[in-house]
């Protein structure tokens, strides 16, 4: 979690901060107290504009609307992940119940990147959400996957999946593309399909996010 990071605002003060919903607005002796959830740090000035507009508007409008697009795109959630790895002390630990992490790296490897891959350091993770089965932090060169994946309930071939996904981001980084981190370019797109199972393992992991969402 990030520490406040506060600025002030002509008639109000604007303040970043762990926060469940994107804002709050508060009013306090008639200035404007404006929490933001702190994984817009990274945002565009664009979003930040939106969110702006959206705090002095009675309706919020258009920019809201926007604002909440860009709360569901991956630049917002690989920050937000990021943020809550902070100060987290991540030990490799790759024997799960059901499968071994080493074992898929090898796979995975030896099959897509033809033996030629670093192998990052393994873990299972319990902070990845239903909304990510996986993450690569490359200042850390880590590579992690979400523990509810090591279920008898879960085809190999999904789980090499979220393996070559993340392998694939060690392999061809990020790009900036109109002042936004992008991961997921067309050329990340055009080989992950690559993967022998991929609309297999898109679907299963669809069905398996919607039955999260629902519990």
């Amino acid at each position: 979690m990030l520490t406040r990071v506060c600025r002030k605002v002509p008639d109000g003060h604007i303040e970043f901060y762990n926060l469940a919903g994107l804002y709050r607005v508060q009013f306090k002796k008639d200035v404007r107290h404006i929490v933001i959830n702190e994984a817009f740090i990274r945002a565009h000035r664009s979003s930040i504009k939106d969110l702006m507009a959206a705090v002095v508007s009675p309706t919020g409008g258009a920019p809201k609307s926007r604002i909440r697009q860009y709360a569901d795109t991956e630049e917002f959630s690989e920050t937000l992940l990021t943020i809550e790895m902070i100060g987290v002390q991540l030990e490799e630990r790759t024997r799960g119940e059901r499968y071994d992490l080493e074992e898929v790296f090898k796979r995975v490897n030896d099959r897509y990147f033809q033996g030629r891959m670093e192998r990052p350091i393994l873990t299972w993770n319990k902070i990845i959400t239903h909304t990510k089965f996986g993450h690569y932090l490359p200042a850390t060169d880590t590579l992690m996957i979400s523990i509810g994946l090591d279920s008898r309930d879960v085809p190999a071939y999904v789980i090499d999946h979220v393996m070559h996904h993340e392998l694939l981001h060690k392999k061809l980084g990020t790009r900036v593309v109109n002042g936004r981190k992008i991961a997921h370019t067309p050329e990340f797109r055009a080989v992950e399909q690559n993967f022998e199972h991929y609309h297999e393992a898109q679907a299963f992991l669809a069905k398996l996010s919607r039955e999260y969402r629902n519990h």
